[in-house]
């Protein structure tokens, strides 16, 4: 039996972009299968029930905040992530995010310009602050970004 993944239609809407995206990155796995439409329901429904909305957050705030549990939650099940390793990525992207000017589009290279290191300053071994130690082959393979939540921090 196939399952039937959602379609966007015209009444679907999202009051940011990284909400869509976060949407898109569920659909994009499960197509990719790495879980199934059914266990991703199951994980979300769970997570509702679990992360109520707020007082202080709207129906579409509450339900992509869900949403991105979720989404970390079947990360850790289905593709051996560790909590510890999607917050490193989540800070790295989200430093990444702070260090992009205007306009362009997010990198993870950008990270180094947030924290005050810019790229042509990588060849000197002599700063003060770390840098990821994992290769860019490794970055490239497993810290996709799937989306940039502004408002969490």
């Amino acid at each position: 039996m196939t399952e039937t993944l959602p379609q966007p239609g015209p009444e679907a809407g999202f009051d940011e972009p990284w909400q869509l995206e976060a949407f898109s990155a569920v659909v994009a796995l499960t197509r990719q299968g790495l879980f199934t439409w059914s266990q991703w329901v199951e994980v979300f429904s769970t997570v509702i029930a679990d992360q109520p909305q707020r007082v202080d957050e709207s129906v579409t705030q509450a339900y992509y905040r869900q949403w991105s549990s979720a989404l970390e939650t079947v990360l850790e099940q289905h593709a051996g992530l560790t909590r510890a390793e999607i917050e490193r990525r989540h800070e790295g992207w989200h430093a990444a995010y702070l260090g992009t000017p205007h306009g362009q589009p997010v990198v993870l290279e950008n990270q180094a310009m947030a924290q005050g290191c810019p790229p042509a300053r990588h060849d000197d071994h002599h700063h003060d602050h770390d840098h990821p130690t994992m290769s860019r082959g490794e970055l490239a393979k497993r810290a996709v970004p799937l989306f940039v939540d502004p408002a969490r921090r």
